[in-house]
């Protein structure tokens, strides 16, 4: 079991980079709202310095060049994150897709 984990683990971070190595600010404005929270979440906890946040309105990434980028969330629609916490929490205004999690992790 500890085998497949490592070999997944790896995985994960081989295909994160690789795809990071893809996605610049140009290619990100391209996306669509929903496309741009996907590839957050394949970017999370990134080694390539790339930051993606949502704000009331956009979906905003900044990358290591410091280049930024923008998607428009639709008007009709919103993004809504819940992160568990048990001993304390903070203001959300800006959720940073890329690097924000609760206190209670992997748990059901």
């Amino acid at each position: 079991m500890i085998k497949k984990n490592i070999l997944l683990g790896l995985i994960i971070a081989f295909s994160s980079q690789s795809y990071a190595a893809t996605i610049n600010s140009e290619t990100f404005k391209d996306l669509d709202y929903k496309s741009a929270v996907t590839t957050a979440h394949t970017l999370y906890k990134n080694n390539e310095g790339i930051m993606i946040k949502v704000l009331p309105n956009r979906i905003v990434a900044t990358f290591s060049d410091g280049k930024s980028s923008s998607v428009a969330i639709p008007k009709d629609q919103f993004f809504l994150s819940i992160a568990p916490y048990i001993n304390s929490s903070h203001p959300c205004t800006n959720h940073v897709l890329t690097g924000c999690t609760g206190e209670i992790k992997n748990q059901v």
